[in-house]
């Protein structure tokens, strides 16, 4: 059975009292806030100083649109992006996109319903820290491929040394991040079958991370 255990989240201070109003009109709130603060947010990247503009968007949406995540990163030809996910809950990820329906044009930015996967170049330096001096980077995870003909999908086994010395209970949060890094969110969702967590043995049918969306 496939894994989808993701859990990722982030708590600033204490919790906001929650906008009232329907759904759709807490998004009316946040496409008449985001333009306001978006150059403010484009310096802050530029000067790669997030930590106010992180705690200031999760204020925000702790307050207007709880349950979803989101994240702000690179979108295309080097603009920036905003993403917001239910994290692969269908009734969540309708209201994600619901809320990229409604977007505002706003030179420079790009929004997203789902997480979209990094380009190569990107990828190949991707690394998400597990201690002071161990990281788990995307070069060094190894994938074995099997390919499920009649399902339309691809099982796979992940593995990288650094996990060996990592609980096993963030095992799948480590690799669902840099899945989604990879191959984006749906890209996850559309092509893995089985995924599994744990040292290979048998090298035939294996492969780099960085490999995995040229062989899809």
């Amino acid at each position: 059975k496939k894994n989808t255990g993701r859990g990722c989240g982030v708590t600033f201070g204490p919790k906001k009292k929650r906008s009232k109003g329907t759904f759709k009109a807490r998004v009316t709130e946040f496409w008449q806030w985001f333009p306001d603060v978006a150059k403010r947010f484009e310096v802050a990247a530029e000067a790669d100083d997030p930590q106010e503009v992180v705690a200031e968007v999760g204020d925000f949406m702790e307050a207007r649109l709880p349950g979803l995540s989101w994240a702000l990163g690179r979108g295309e030809n080097g603009e920036h992006s905003f993403t917001l996910t239910g994290e692969g809950l269908v009734p969540k990820q309708l209201l994600a996109a619901y809320w990229q329906s409604r977007a505002v044009e706003l030179p420079g930015w790009t929004f997203y319903a789902s997480r979209q996967p990094s380009p190569p170049e990107t990828l190949k330096d991707l690394a998400i820290g597990v201690s002071d001096e161990e990281q788990v980077d995307a070069a060094n995870v190894v994938v074995k491929t099997v390919i499920d003909e009649e399902a339309e999908q691809i099982d796979i086994t992940a593995w990288h040394p650094v996990l060996a010395n990592v609980d096993e209970d963030h095992h799948f949060q480590i690799l669902f991040l840099l899945l989604d890094e990879a191959l984006g969110e749906f890209g996850v969702q559309t092509w893995l079958g089985e995924i599994k967590v744990e040292p290979i043995d048998d090298t035939v049918g294996t492969r780099s991370l960085l490999d995995l969306p040229k062989f899809i």
